[in-house]
């Protein structure tokens, strides 16, 4: 796969922002992955929304407690 792009949906709960440092991790991450090439979009998501992606498996990554 050199030269080539992967891309990845990172999901993260918007519920826990206030306790956790969700946010600021996964764009670490999405750093970190983009020095590998892949190409992280972040999605904040409320607790119905992001419980009903994760359980369709809508999502390459995902933080929760």
């Amino acid at each position: 796969m050199q030269g080539q792009w992967v891309s990845a949906r990172f999901l993260i709960p918007s519920w826990f922002l206030d306790c956790y440092p969700y946010k600021e991790q996964a764009e670490y991450i999405q750093g970190v992955l983009q020095e590998l090439g892949i190409d992280v979009a972040i999605d904040v998501l409320e607790g119905g929304l992001f419980n009903e992606e994760m359980e369709k498996g809508n999502y390459d990554i995902a933080m929760r407690n």
